[in-house]
């Protein structure tokens, strides 16, 4: 068994992330067993890495839910998946947290009502709302209203805007959010790796950060959001638009060539795709901007049908391996795989890219155990990765969250399951 982001199609979270370290369908109830009420003992077919398990084990994905209730809501052997994704809130709780679904209406509102049987704590609000507000304009004059005590999706003008208003304060969090390009090499002239580089010069990345980005996202150029193990702080790449040209010249494209880039109709990512518009157009190169609603732009990247694209990547949990066995790890590329079958989960083989020398790399460093020794392979991936890979990353997102200032103790967490509403109060 090999560390495999995936070894089959038909699995969603957290199966896909248990297939990684061996488990699967056949021997989880061996491997994963409750010895009491209180001792669970998982024993793996391989060893990997203890912060590796430890990290995704306490992610959101591994939430613990009520066997017996999801047991009698099964459909179609779903283990009640359906149900619990469907629920408006008149059926029983089914989770474990510190609140419950009371009322869910999709694109409406969502309700969560205090779980007075929680077993850590009570927590002091007995209820949270959220409306669903999508346009960030609506949500700040919300905030300034008093109609909401938090505003989440908010631009960079909105946050200048909240700064220093009575009664109101804002708070910046950094999140395992990364804004990337995504090139498909399947597709001329993206195939060759100068090509590639040469787009990712014609990004300016610090003129964005200073204006579209603005307290909204700083530079990072690779995979690993900083705050993670491993995770480089080297910017390779910067615009220049001569280095472009030349690299294009080198491939044989002196003259520039034209591509559709496909992006999400939301912002920050309509404005970066504007930005690089008329910067490449200075290197000869046309770009046609495609905008689309994200339902319809992720399955067209699942079918590898897109030239290129912008998109961000929410690292699931807060370990390396989370974001390097998307990025830089193919299982078609891993030796003796079956390159006709697809891949669709696997960002990689979205773009038509198979590094086999990198695969192997992040198998090899998710099962090493000293953590200095972990962090030098990343490092060594990341190397490898910014000259060769179809992906641009650009920005880490920064979580700006507008609040009433009687709001406290509200945190928002970087690992996956530590963002939480269970200890924030209003005054």
């Amino acid at each position: 068994m090999t560390a495999s982001p995936s070894t089959r199609n038909d699995m969603e979270p957290p199966a896909t992330n248990l297939v990684q370290i061996g488990i699967t369908k056949e021997n989880v109830d061996r491997v994963a067993r409750a010895m009491d009420d209180v001792t669970f003992v998982l024993t793996l077919p391989e060893a990997f890495a203890t912060s590796y398990i430890l990290n995704m084990l306490s992610s959101s994905y591994f939430g613990v839910v009520d066997q017996k209730l999801l047991e009698a809501n099964v459909q179609g052997g779903d283990f009640g998946s359906r149900w619990l994704s469907r629920r408006t809130g008149q059926e029983p709780s089914a989770g474990s947290g510190p609140f419950r679904i009371a009322t869910y209406r999709a694109s409406d509102v969502l309700i969560l009502e205090r779980s007075d049987g929680y077993w850590r704590f009570r927590p002091p609000l007995r209820r949270v709302v959220f409306r669903h507000t999508p346009e960030s304009g609506a949500q700040r004059l919300l905030l300034e209203r008093g109609d909401a005590d938090m505003a989440f999706n908010l631009t960079a003008s909105d946050v200048e805007a909240l700064r220093g208003r009575s009664g109101l304060k804002v708070e910046l969090f950094p999140s395992r959010r990364v804004f990337y390009f995504g090139f498909n090499t399947a597709n001329k002239p993206f195939d060759d790796p100068r090509v590639r580089r040469a787009m990712k010069h014609l990004i300016d990345y610090e003129g964005l950060e200073s204006s579209v980005m603005k307290n909204l996202g700083r530079v990072h150029q690779t995979f690993i959001p900083s705050g993670n193990l491993g995770a480089s702080t080297e910017r390779p790449f910067g615009f220049d638009t001569a280095r472009a040209r030349s690299l294009l010249a080198e491939a044989g494209h002196a003259q520039g060539f034209s591509f559709r880039l496909h992006v999400a109709n939301r912002r920050p990512e309509s404005d970066i795709a504007t930005a690089f518009q008329a910067a490449a157009g200075q290197a000869g190169v046309k770009v046609e901007v495609v905008t689309m609603p994200p339902s319809q732009l992720i399955p067209m990247y699942r079918e590898r049908r897109t030239e290129a694209l912008i998109l961000s990547f929410y690292g699931p949990y807060g370990d390396p391996h989370a974001t390097a066995n998307k990025f830089a790890f193919n299982p078609a590329a891993l030796p003796g795989a079956d390159t006709s079958r697809a891949y669709p989960s696997e960002l990689t083989w979205r773009l038509g890219w198979a590094p086999t020398e990198l695969s192997q790399k992040v198998i090899a460093a998710s099962k090493e155990s000293d953590a200095k020794k972990r962090a030098a392979m990343y490092a060594d991936i990341q190397r490898i990765y910014g000259g060769t890979s179809p992906f641009a990353q650009m920005f880490q997102a920064i979580q700006a969250t507008g609040m009433r200032a009687s709001v406290e103790n509200y945190r928002y967490g970087s690992r996956g399951a530590d963002t939480s509403f269970a200890f924030a109060s209003k005054r």
